[in-house]
């Protein structure tokens, strides 16, 4: 019988083990020692858009800028709005035209715009949106997209692609836009090829914050009521004159036809209420919680327990800037029991799972500031709304369990009310039970959180704390310890997030989702020697954690962190520093990325204060 091993090219009956051994090692010294991939922030441009006229903005803010195609043309255009009431489109000039490689290319202006405003007073814009309008009938990869700009004076301008206006609208009517007033948080969403431009944001009262920083008790006692006479008082929706708190924090939603600027529907104060209970039950012990209870639901508003599936597939959700607030389409249905035949019905499906991305959007989503509302795509009615308490709180489904699961922080100037929970911690809390927690100001045990104890660094104060960012596990990350344990297995079978925190050192901290210590790195980016009280008004820096793509179209694989004087981007994947750079000033805002320069790697755009 012939030997298979004779027709090897060598002769393995003399392979020794220690020739084995070498060639292991060295295969290994080669995988340990790879070139890993090299980042590096460079400076591309610096725009300067500070006009020589003094405006009176307040507390209003300018919209973050925006990077899109706009013409379809292939070449991404920055599209910006400036104090002086004017929309820019900016483009970057040639790459022949840099007279030397080490001096800042001038952005070329390929189009601009004057808001007009209603009154004397120039027009601040507040919000900008772009969207794919309608896609060109010879071929579908053309998108014309339209321009949506919002006005502090409560006027929505639709602008095409050329900047050219195709319709004017205003919102807010129901409130008297004052000096004192402002927009605490407003966003525009274009939703692509349906015809609709949704709005939505909440006004406030410069003296109405002063009013909640005194905490005045006795505000329904100024007309001279009692108190019994207060809660003896018809349900708002009966009275002549709203009051200031409810009419300024309602979040009001509006929506516009794309192509000539007429109203489909509205949510402002007083729609869609419910009639309240009578005034003489509202004032026996017996239903008073009951009334309570009862005013906070709109007309066919529910509890969101009973959209819970479709609810999870639109987290995580995280607050952390005025400019994080945002509205999504998505399709919500509430949860149904299984049919009680064995078979079940082809026909009937969860919102859950894939079958979600398939569906046609029917609700609007409104990730706002300590809330989630949920509204109807058709009419504007609201269907759920999901409150968030805790300041510094993510929201999302953390271990794939089907429950929604809070992400926060806990520090010393917190009053904690579970013993067992350290200060300066991670906490991760699903209802009433505590998943996981962990250390964010110190490295964490190899061996656990059972033997970490107590330092020094935990008592630190922190000045400004940054919400926690959820992010997708990645799916490539594997060791030997998580094959042995599992985890692996347990991450690749459910859709998971990692759990990500940073503190006033520039300490970056990743947590799986079943609480394993994922990596922990000094970025450099800091603002520890922070103190809010000493910067002019108006310059708020904003500290903050970002998920990015390193390149274009990819999945999110890095954390972009935005410190005082430097930004940083560290891996998801090990907690890898691939980049870090200096800013010349203090961020006033979340960072913008996308391909600006074209060339198929992710730009950063930092907008910061100078003067």
């Amino acid at each position: 019988m012939n030997d298979p091993l004779k027709f090897l090219p060598i002769n393995v009956t003399k392979i020794r083990a220690q020739d084995v051994i070498v060639v292991a090692a060295v295969c290994i010294a080669v995988f340990v020692f790879r070139a890993p991939n090299v980042w590096e922030f460079q400076p591309s441009w610096q725009l300067d858009t500070v006009s020589d006229i003094k405006y009176q903005t307040g507390k209003n803010r300018l919209p973050l800028p925006i990077i899109t195609d706009l013409d379809s043309d292939g070449i991404n255009e920055l599209v910006i709005a400036t104090e002086d009431s004017r929309l820019k489109v900016l483009m970057l000039p040639p790459q022949e035209d840099h007279e030397l490689p080490s001096t800042l290319p001038h952005l070329h202006l390929k189009t601009e715009v004057m808001l007009e405003s209603n009154s004397s007073k120039p027009a601040l814009p507040v919000a900008l949106g772009a969207g794919c309008e309608r896609r060109s009938t010879s071929s579908l990869d053309v998108c014309h997209q339209i321009l949506v700009v919002v006005t502090d004076d409560g006027v929505v301008h639709c602008f095409t692609d050329q900047l050219e206006l195709m319709w004017k609208a205003n919102i807010f009517t129901d409130h008297k836009l004052s000096d004192l007033g402002y927009f605490k948080e407003i966003a525009v969403l274009v939703v692509p090829d349906s015809g609709l431009v949704l709005i939505g944001g909440k006004m406030a009262n410069e003296q109405q914050q002063q009013d909640h920083l005194e905490h005045n008790h006795r505000h329904n006692l100024s007309t001279g009521l009692t108190a019994e006479e207060v809660a003896k008082l018809p349900p708002r929706r009966h009275r002549s004159v709203k009051t200031v708190t409810e009419e300024k924090e309602h979040f009001s939603t509006y929506a516009f036809d794309s192509k000539t600027g007429a109203a489909r529907w509205k949510h402002e104060p007083g729609d869609y209420e419910t009639d309240r209970i009578s005034r003489e039950d509202l004032v026996s012990a017996y239903h008073f919680k009951l009334a309570l209870h009862s005013s906070q639901y709109h007309v066919g508003e529910v509890h969101w327990s009973q959209y819970s599936d479709s609810l999870i597939a639109s987290l995580p959700y995280r607050w952390q800037h005025p400019a994080d607030t945002e509205l999504q389409t998505a399709h919500f249905v509430k949860k149904h029991s299984a049919p009680p035949s064995k078979t079940p019905r082809k026909d009937f499906k969860t919102s859950d799972g894939p079958h979600l991305k398939r569906e046609k959007p029917n609700a609007v989503v409104i990730k706002r500031e300590k809330s989630i509302e949920v509204l109807s795509l058709d009419s504007g009615q609201p269907l759920c709304s999901y409150p968030v308490s805790k300041d510094v709180t993510s929201v999302g489904d953390v271990n794939g369990d089907n429950v929604i699961d809070h992400v926060t922080t806990y520090f010393t100037s917190e009053s904690v009310v579970q013993s067992e929970i350290s200060p300066c911690s991670a906490v991760v809390t699903s209802g009433a039970k505590t998943l996981f927690s962990g250390s964010i100001c110190r490295a964490t045990s190899t061996l656990g959180n059972f033997f970490d104890s107590i330092d020094e660094a935990d008592f630190r104060d922190e000045p400004m704390p940054v919400s926690p960012l959820l992010v997708p596990s990645p799916p490539d990350r594997t060791g030997i310890f998580s094959h042995l344990s599992g985890k692996t297995f347990k991450r690749q079978s459910i859709r998971s997030f990692d759990s990500v925190f940073v503190v006033a050192s520039g300490l970056l901290t990743s947590f799986g989702p079943y609480g394993e210590f994922n990596w922990q790195v000094d970025t450099g980016a800091s603002w520890a020697n922070y103190k809010p009280s000493e910067r002019k008004p108006g310059a708020v820096f904003v500290p903050n954690i970002q998920a990015v793509s390193t390149s274009v179209g990819g999945i999110k694989d890095a954390v972009l962190v935005t410190g005082l004087k430097d930004i940083s981007l560290v891996s998801l994947k090990d907690g890898s520093l691939l980049s870090s750079h200096s800013i010349p000033c203090e961020p006033l805002s979340p960072i913008v990325h996308g391909d600006f320069t074209n060339d198929g790697l992710m730009d950063f755009v930092v907008h910061c204060k100078t003067r």
